[in-house]
């Protein structure tokens, strides 16, 4: 996942834009989109805020509140497989909640990969999309 822009770069992007009103010319000089520029303009409008978020969106997985157990357990039992798990958790959770597939799965759908896409066929979805700074 690409990195968050800087605070400084967020500031002095909210200045030039404040300063000269043109969301497409500021996003040329500083080479960034102008949709990026927008939705950071309208989060100032609406909270009157536009630093970093935090990255804690989506979805909260489902055994965290047993992470320390679940843990323990392993631990205890390194060998345990999956149905051991959940039964010694006493938890009622699919046997996909525990498995590390459905987890790396999670883990390539938020780097922006699909699934049943491989590594080449991302990268070249990528180089056919087109270039997001045509200044004029």
């Amino acid at each position: 996942m690409p990195r968050a822009y800087s605070m400084d770069l967020r500031t002095r992007v909210v200045a030039a834009v404040d300063a000269v009103g043109s969301t497409k010319d500021v996003a040329c000089r500083f080479e960034v989109s102008a949709r990026w520029i927008s939705l950071l303009l309208r989060r100032r409008r609406e909270t009157g805020e536009f630093g970093i978020r935090n990255g804690t969106r989506g979805p909260k997985p489902k055994l965290a509140p047993y992470r320390d157990q679940l843990l323990a357990l392993v631990a205890k039992q390194p060998d345990a497989t999956l149905h051991e798990l959940r039964d010694q958790l006493d938890v009622r959770v699919s046997i996909a909640s525990l498995s590390l597939r459905s987890t790396t799965w999670q883990q390539r759908s938020r780097k922006g990969g699909r699934k049943g896409q491989g590594f080449h066929q991302q990268h070249e979805r990528q180089a056919k999309e087109p270039d997001a700074f045509h200044c004029a």
